[in-house]
């Protein structure tokens, strides 16, 4: 199977368009990935890359904001059958090939949620922990289907979403636990 990577857009086409060329594409990508966006901005700009690069490409009735967004990237990477996908924001722009290395890690567990956070880093906890996920991680979504941590479809368009999605993971009052990865804390200087 392909590694997963799917991606959130609404209004990030040009400035999508304008990162990934053909080259910084080539560069920055597994050679045995497969983007799937979820246009919430029916772009034509993503609509033309993703037939230029074979990506498949998705657009919502309504804008489904973040939160349905990753519901949908979740319930859709189980349908796949995927251990692992990545979650990416349009807007991120990835300088380096290590980012999908380590977010597609062999050695992740169905318990692990890797993640690159979203704060610098001396709002982080002394541990590395912080708790805006932000907009690129990596998870096993069966696991999180089984869980029940699908993030709270009330949060459709606000910045609430990945810290309510960090809360579920992490309650106290779940069977089963998650095992969190600040990338930036753990592999970076």
């Amino acid at each position: 199977m392909k590694k997963i990577i799917f991606i959130l857009t609404y209004r990030e086409g040009n400035h999508w368009r304008q990162w990934y060329t053909r080259e910084h594409y080539y560069n920055i990508f597994p050679e045995d990935c497969q983007l799937i966006f979820l246009d919430n901005g029916n772009q034509e700009s993503i609509a033309q890359w993703c037939q230029e690069f074979g990506a498949q490409h998705h657009i919502t009735e309504n804008n489904l904001g973040t939160t349905g967004g990753y519901n949908w990237f979740i319930r859709t990477g189980a349908m796949l059958g995927a251990d692992r996908i990545v979650v990416m924001q349009a807007d991120v722009e990835v300088l380096d090939p290590k980012c999908f290395e380590l977010l597609f890690n062999p050695a992740w567990t169905e318990q692990d949620f890797v993640y690159f956070p979203n704060m610098p880093r001396d709002m982080w906890k002394p541990n590395g922990v912080d708790s805006d996920i932000g907009q690129f991680f990596s998870l096993n979504p069966q696991y999180f289907l089984d869980n029940d941590w699908l993030c709270d479809e009330n949060y459709t368009i606000t910045h609430f979403e990945s810290i309510d999605l960090w809360v579920r993971m992490n309650s106290q009052r779940n069977y089963n636990t998650v095992k969190t990865h600040n990338l930036l804390y753990e592999y970076s200087t």
